[in-house]
């Protein structure tokens, strides 16, 4: 479900002032009303709880002691937030402002838009999220689960054109935004959520999927990945996405439309093996073992072995006031180098050798390849 400070993507939402209420623009919304006679008759039955309620006050029009209330009964049913057009009023009464500060409830004050289009807006918004949300948790269990056969059929109903038969992902982040409305803010300004986006060079299908977008391409034939990459480059281009502070993985190796869990896999973990490197995009192809390290993340057991092992080194370091943990993720990051970690620690190389070898005991590795192992499988499912 939406909530209030999610309509800052749209157009309208340009004309709306805060006037009350900050500390609920979380509030989530279900539904959007008007409140019209409800105010001279005190019948609120058809409000209800996450209600987006609309008004002009017209009931309080020569009566303002009418507001206080009709705000309170829709404060007592926990409506989302409340919305006045600037027609009989520009102001509140001190006492209704202090009910909203006290209950949180925001009220929004606005003009120059169209009671009707505001509710169309809100009403498409609700129903594109609701079916965004179903295809996400579609996804979720393609991936994650073992026989995912039913939820693989429904997924490919909904996004897969005709007689495509290979698939390739793309995975797009913004590291530098807490969320994901100002990709989602883009997107829905094209059109392009939940639906095909189809022109003479590509098919692609658009899904907010966790805190990005996840674009799929469809193909009737398997392509090169220089060809992958040029529809990737149009597909940007044209959903106005190829500029921009984002953070982007591409699967560049298509794979038939029944693995379309490795292909989302795949565009997922080379997003992440971005942000761990600094790098603004990266294929698949050139992320070699790391997207399968990535992959032992979201394994349970594996997860908790190796968060008990930094366990052991971490509780070393505020025992004894060393820096292992640091010293093990620059010498990952220097790719096993001694010289080089040292030189990025501003150590010497004999004081990374000591810490290196005080690690392997406190892991109880026997060879140093199983130590570079560990230290690898830290340093990227954990990192």
């Amino acid at each position: 479900m939406p909530d209030v400070a999610s309509l800052q993507q749209f157009e309208f939402f340009s004309n709306f002032t805060l006037y009350a209420g900050a500390k609920g623009i979380h509030r989530m919304i279900s539904n959007v009303v008007i409140l019209d006679h409800e105010g001279f008759d005190g019948n609120y039955t058809d409000f209800h709880e996450g209600d987006f309620v609309i008004t002009n006050l017209l009931y309080a029009k020569d009566n303002p002691e009418r507001i206080l209330p009709s705000f309170s009964k829709l404060i007592s049913i926990k409506v989302s937030a409340i919305a006045i057009k600037s027609i009989y009023y520009h102001e509140l009464p001190k006492e209704v402002v202090e009910l909203a500060e006290a209950h949180s409830l925001p009220i929004f004050f606005f003009d120059s838009v169209y009671i009707e289009d505001i509710i169309l807006n809100i009403v498409d918004y609700l129903r594109s999220s609701e079916k965004n949300s179903y295809l996400e948790n579609l996804v979720d269990t393609v991936i994650y689960t073992e026989t995912p056969e039913t939820a693989l059929k429904q997924l490919l109903s909904h996004c897969c054109p005709d007689n495509r038969h290979y698939v390739s992902s793309l995975y797009l982040t913004n590291p530098s935004s807490k969320d994901k409305l100002s990709i989602q803010r883009t997107l829905n300004r094209k059109g392009l959520l939940g639906k095909q986006f189809i022109d003479s060079a590509a098919d692609c299908f658009f899904l907010m999927y966790k805190k990005g977008v996840l674009m799929l391409y469809f193909s009737q034939d398997v392509q090169t990945s220089s060809e992958i990459m040029k529809k990737w480059r149009h597909i940007l281009s044209v959903s106005n996405l190829s500029s921009g502070n984002y953070q982007i993985g591409v699967d560049d190796e298509m794979l038939p439309i029944r693995q379309i869990d490795i292909a989302i896999r795949r565009s997922i973990y080379t997003n992440r093996c971005c942000g761990q490197q600094g790098h603004p995009k990266a294929v698949y192809s050139s992320m070699h073992l790391r997207t399968l390290m990535l992959s032992l993340s979201e394994n349970r057991y594996a997860n908790a072995y190796l968060t008990d092992l930094c366990k052991e080194i971490s509780s070393y370091d505020r025992q004894q006031n060393t820096r292992l943990m640091e010293t093990l993720y620059a010498y990952a990051g220097c790719l096993f180098h001694i010289d080089k970690t040292a030189k990025k620690l501003t150590q010497h190389p004999n004081t990374i050798r000591y810490r290196l070898n005080k690690i392997k005991s406190i892991l109880h590795c026997t060879n140093d390849f199983e130590f570079q192992m560990i230290v690898g499988l830290i340093s990227e499912t954990l990192n």
